[in-house]
């Protein structure tokens, strides 16, 4: 038996984490695509593959000895 799948609108954020954390920098969530998924993992995965190929999303973009610099991705239902 085949999942239901939903419509997904998902979204990726740019974080900047710097050793002191008063100068994290925490972008404006950027509309990335609509996406049918079984879940919100799914969607995310759907995206992500679709726009930036075979790149983990739960690693680091770019590490320095004092940042990070992360994408985070979430997805919202879509009514």
């Amino acid at each position: 038996m085949t999942q239901l799948k939903l419509k997904y609108a998902v979204y990726r954020q740019f974080i900047l984490e710097a050793e002191e954390p008063e100068n994290d920098v925490e972008h404006d969530k950027e509309f990335m695509g609509y996406t049918y998924a079984v879940s919100e993992k799914q969607a995310i995965n759907n995206i992500k593959h679709r726009m930036m190929g075979n790149v983990s999303q739960y690693k680091p973009l770019a590490v320095s000895g004092h940042w990070a610099y992360w994408c985070k991705w979430t997805a919202e239902l879509v009514q």
